[in-house]
């Protein structure tokens, strides 16, 4: 499904080659695709509250994002997924023009999450990976596997992340909730770290005498308050949240069978044991209940 959504903005992956349809069509088939994607997952919803399809939101325009948004959430759809190499409406995430988006998510508990497959010409070209090195690796339907390709995966949702906590957005609305799906967590401790150091020593740096914008808190006290992650299972996951205080953030995920080996749950567990009983208990429980609510408000 990923790959189909990617191929509706720019057929990056290539996935609609084969079809013999015009190079100048391929984007408008791509996202009639993803529309009927969503129709289906709108039905699956409606089966039972436990079945939460994570269904994607896009729009040229702010007011294409919102009434796609709204169509969603009166199916009941519970969670939604933004692309993180898309501006949302054609706005900066943090632009006061989508703040009736994110009051529309909160108003109904729903959680926005970011997912892997959104990394293809992160800085405007895949010319940067068309190297010897990076070539004979596995294709995936979400993403490719090669060492260029999956060191620079999590720079797109970095990116929608970071600019969401400097923008204010968590500021202004406090109950919205992030996830962060298969992109891994290697990366959350150190943007934490640099978003921190940066807003700390810029306070001095405006122009005039009015005061630039300043969050009440520090920027990864967003992350911990209203951003989830999950972390793959070969991730040094205890490493993560003793030096940069992720206990409330990181959480389990799985693909189960297909990644994560035969065990992937028990990895994990391995490493998260000797922090104790309260870290294992937020990992594997209480932290993802902050993208499953039980209930929407009516």
């Amino acid at each position: 499904m990923y790959g189909v959504f990617m191929a509706s903005l720019d057929d990056n992956y290539g996935y609609l080659k084969h079809l013999k349809i015009p190079v100048e069509d391929r984007r408008q088939y791509g996202i009639s695709l993803v529309k009927a994607y969503n129709k289906w997952g709108m039905k699956v919803a409606s089966i039972s509250p436990r079945i939460r399809p994570a269904l994607p939101v896009f729009g040229e325009t702010v007011d294409e994002l919102f009434q796609m948004a709204r169509e969603l959430v009166a199916a009941g759809i519970r969670a939604v997924w933004l692309p993180t190499n898309w501006l949302p409406g054609g706005k900066s995430p943090a632009h006061p023009a989508l703040d009736p988006f994110w009051e529309l998510m909160v108003a109904n508990k729903v959680a926005v999450c970011l997912h892997v497959g959104a990394e293809s010409k992160i800085y405007g070209t895949d010319e940067w990976s068309n190297a010897p090195a990076f070539q004979g690796f596995r294709l995936f339907a979400e993403f490719k596997i090669d060492p260029w390709s999956r060191t620079n995966a999590h720079v797109t949702a970095q990116n929608f992340v970071s600019t969401m906590v400097l923008g204010g957005v968590f500021d202004r609305h406090p109950n919205l909730y992030l996830g962060v799906i298969e992109l891994g967590a290697y990366w959350v401790g150190p943007m934490c770290d640099t978003m921190d150091i940066w807003y700390k020593n810029l306070a001095t740096h405006q122009k005039g005498t009015e005061p630039c914008y300043r969050l009440p808190k520090k920027p990864s006290d967003y992350i911990r308050s209203n951003v989830r992650v999950s972390c793959y299972d070969f991730e040094e996951v205890d490493v993560y949240i003793t030096r940069h205080n992720l206990e409330d953030v990181l959480c389990f995920a799985s693909d189960y069978p297909h990644e994560g080996g035969k065990n992937p749950a028990g990895a994990w567990l391995n490493r998260l044991k000797p922090l104790g009983k309260e870290i294992v208990e937020k990992f594997f429980v209480t932290n993802a209940k902050l993208l499953l609510p039980e209930a929407a408000r009516a």
